[in-house]
């Protein structure tokens, strides 16, 4: 394999912590590029971000902590010059203590022996979320290179899947309504509550809904926190309210890209960018682009019981 570049956008401060995260991404043959920033300039603009960002095949931001979310990027991706289109994931910093968990699951994540990938589809319990997640697994459970988990809230209690998603799942799509604490479905998740089975890290956490990355009324959003909890690798989810018809545009966009190949986040959400920009532009990239999306060696042993009435 070819090495490749990822840029770090980060305050000369935080570099000398990133000891394990750089010799991580250099074991899996990712070479860092930095581009610092202090407090006095502020966070570098998108465009300057881009400008560094020529010959990178991902973007990880180590953002200020005090600043949310939407007020930093513009989506889940920088546009470079030439049309080329790279993610930029997004880790908020307030001290070193603040990232700690999160270099510790990155790595944890990025080290685990490849293996068949597996999708969890999770619905809040109403028909339509129930439709597009039944819809998406289907077309998942057909393909021999991956196997797809359909655990809706019409047929999984919630403590089953709090009990499944901290065993190491690769990648989890929630499909339902959200809010900047966390998902309404399954009688509302939180991150405090994630925590009380908290055992091996989910890889990615895709929530396809309103707000889950918002901070309003909130110190972070329920997708910062599943990153700075080390809840998982890498979270995806909305700084604002977003409509029904654009989330199922993504939800099928990545069955179908997923129907094809599954590498990293970062390569699966560039491959899956819908069309229409609407459908993307509140989302954002909490976490290392470059995560594999690959389960724990146990995961499929440790959700037997789980697999025996979903």
């Amino acid at each position: 394999m070819s090495e490749q570049t990822i840029l770090v956008v980060l305050q000369k401060e935080i570099k000398p912590h990133l000891r394990d995260l750089i010799s991580t991404w250099q074991r899996h043959n990712y070479h860092p590029l930095y581009l610092f920033y202090d407090t006095e300039d502020g966070f570098p603009s998108t465009q300057k971000i881009a400008q560094h960002a020529e010959r990178a095949f991902a973007v990880l931001a180590f953002t200020p902590s005090n600043r949310a979310p939407h007020t930093l990027l513009d989506g889940p991706y920088i546009e470079l010059k030439n049309n080329r289109i790279i993610p930029i994931g997004m880790v908020p910093y307030a001290g070193t203590e603040s990232i700690a968990l999160f270099i510790q699951t990155t790595c944890a994540v990025h080290d685990r022996k490849k293996s068949k990938p597996n999708v969890c589809m999770l619905s809040q319990r109403l028909p339509r979320y129930i439709t597009v997640a039944n819809k998406i697994h289907t077309q998942l459970e057909q393909k021999k290179h991956l196997r797809s988990l359909n655990w809706t809230g019409d047929i999984m209690y919630k403590e089953d899947v709090l009990y499944g998603l901290n065993r190491g799942s690769a990648l989890t799509l929630y499909v339902g309504h959200g809010r900047a604490s966390g998902w309404v479905g399954f009688r509302g998740v939180k991150v405090q509550e994630m925590k009380l089975f908290a055992h091996k890290p989910t890889a990615v956490i895709f929530s396809l809904c309103c707000e889950t990355a918002s901070r309003r009324k909130v110190a972070y959003s329920f997708s910062e926190q599943l990153i700075l909890e080390g809840i998982s690798a890498v979270s995806i989810g909305a700084t604002r309210k977003t409509l029904f018809t654009n989330n199922t545009r993504w939800a099928v966009s990545l069955g179908n890209e997923l129907l094809e190949h599954v590498g990293t986040i970062g390569e699966l959400l560039v491959n899956a960018k819908p069309s229409n920009p609407a459908a993307y532009k509140d989302y954002r990239l909490f976490g290392d682009p470059t995560i594999p999306i690959i389960p724990d060696k146990n995961f499929f042993t440790d959700i037997k019981h789980i697999e025996s009435y979903a």
